[in-house]
């Protein structure tokens, strides 16, 4: 009995080390790049990078409000809004480079399909709080909402907005299709985990 006892306390012991080295997840969930087998993209952290000799096309899941310099997108975030910060930088010496977001959507594994915010849909979030009349001078050059277009040899740096994901989700992928350069076009599908982040703790 004394020797079964010994054991089980071990084995206690063994799964609460085991366990001790990250916390379980807790607080707002974000987006994290999940790797696809044969993918076409590079992934950076919390970066999903597409390029070839003509353009670069880079998106970055923000997670910390720190990092945005408008405090209504930072409040955005805080709500559960997806932010991406997309970067294009056209290679090119002739060609554009053309997004346009309509042609994109954020689906999760709850059936949600969400498209990127436009400006008539953040004015309308601005007006629950009466910040209608200072959002467009703090918007103005900052997000994605008609049509992106880089010249030959420009790049461009903005964010991408979402609603936040459907309750329950876990997964969602980022399509966006008819991305022009030049005449050609690309379509590009990035999957992501959609979790809590994971906080590393100190054994005691």
């Amino acid at each position: 009995m004394r020797h079964k006892k010994a054991f089980l306390l071990f084995a206690i012991l063994i799964v609460a080390f085991g366990c001790a080295g990250k916390s379980a997840p807790k607080g707002p969930k974000f987006l994290f790049p999940k790797s696809a087998r044969g993918a076409i993209y590079a992934e950076i952290g919390q970066t999903v990078v597409y390029e070839t000799e003509d353009a670069r096309l880079s998106l970055t899941v923000l997670t910390d409000k720190r990092e945005i310099d408008s405090p209504f997108i930072g409040r955005l975030l805080d709500s559960g809004y997806i932010v991406f910060r997309m970067r294009i930088t056209n290679r090119s010496g002739i060609k554009k480079v053309i997004y346009n977001p309509s042609h994109t959507a954020l689906m999760d594994n709850r059936m949600g399909y969400k498209k990127p915010l436009d400006y008539t849909a953040l004015y309308e979030i601005a007006m629950r709080s009466g910040e209608e009349l200072k959002i467009r001078k703090e918007l103005t050059g900052k997000f994605i909402d008609l049509n992106e277009n880089v010249g030959p040899g420009k790049s461009s740096s903005k964010f991408l907005l979402f609603p936040p994901l459907s309750d329950g989700a876990t997964s969602a992928k980022l399509m966006m299709k008819l991305i022009y350069i030049g005449t050609d076009t690309v379509s590009l599908t990035f999957p992501y985990y959609y979790k809590p982040i994971e906080i590393e703790t100190v054994a005691p």
